[in-house]
């Protein structure tokens, strides 16, 4: 509804601007920049998911008659790992400054902290499924850079983030009666995070054997040529009784 037009007000819905309106005073200064903070994180945030992330929480059922497909082109996709990056970014900007605080800012930044609690475990559902599940390992057809970003993202950036805000906003939510879980609850076995953060490293590892291993074949084959140009074009052959004493010592060698 961004870009459908309010006839009443003459404006579009949800415009960040519309509510900034008005005049900024010493009273009112704090409210205003916190305002202007958590307007831009709710409304990026609505364009990109859902209440509570279901998106990235768990892959869409298959369609009937067809395998599923793999989670990087469904749920872990990489449009949604760059929308989960500029909401998580938007979401730590909304804790409270200096001069911020009352009974609105605090409730709006307790909504904030949940959400960065949800969407950790959103993620996390989704890389324990994928790393983890029925099938023992990743989808085949899964991108292996793909989910090892979205590794790293969670652990260095979720993850961090998520208990930073936790745990700074406690302290000032608790004098207006607010309170935050002290844990994530959902998390990923540590063991399925490493198979995440070195799948691509196997990968790339196990082509570069391949192309080695091609690349002495093709340079034996190459040398095996030559050789038989060579002799063609001379029209030598080995002589017999060099072949013969060759023959003769390899016997011997093998009687000893």
């Amino acid at each position: 509804m961004r870009r459908t037009k309010d006839k009443k007000r003459r404006c579009k819905y949800f415009n960040s601007q519309r509510l900034m309106q008005g005049i900024t005073t010493p009273q009112n200064k704090g409210y205003r920049a916190f305002l202007g903070r958590y307007a831009h994180y709710v409304l990026y945030r609505s364009q990109c998911f859902g209440g509570r992330f279901d998106e990235i929480a768990a892959p869409p059922p298959a369609k009937k008659g067809q395998p599923p497909r793999p989670a990087t082109a469904t749920n872990l996709r990489a449009d949604y790992l760059e929308a989960a990056r500029l909401v998580l970014r938007a979401c730590a900007d909304c804790r409270l400054q200096e001069g911020e605080g009352c009974d609105k800012t605090a409730a709006c930044v307790e909504r904030a902290a949940i959400d960065a609690v949800d969407l950790a475990r959103a993620v996390a559902r989704a890389l324990t499924e994928e790393l983890g599940g029925e099938s023992g390992g990743p989808h085949a057809a899964s991108d292996g850079e793909l989910l090892q970003e979205w590794c790293e993202f969670f652990t260095e950036e979720l993850l961090p983030e998520t208990r930073t805000m936790l745990r700074k906003s406690s302290a000032v939510l608790d004098r207006y009666a607010l309170y935050l879980p002290s844990r994530i609850g959902e998390r990923v076995p540590k063991e399925l995070l490493e198979k995440g953060m070195r799948g691509q490293e196997e990968e790339e590892e196990a082509v570069e054997g391949a192309v080695a291993e091609e690349g002495e074949e093709a340079a034996e084959e190459m040398a095996e040529t030559a050789v038989e140009v060579e002799v063609s074009a001379t029209g030598e052959t080995l002589p017999a009784t060099v072949s013969t004493a060759t023959e003769e010592s390899e016997e011997e060698e093998e009687e000893e």
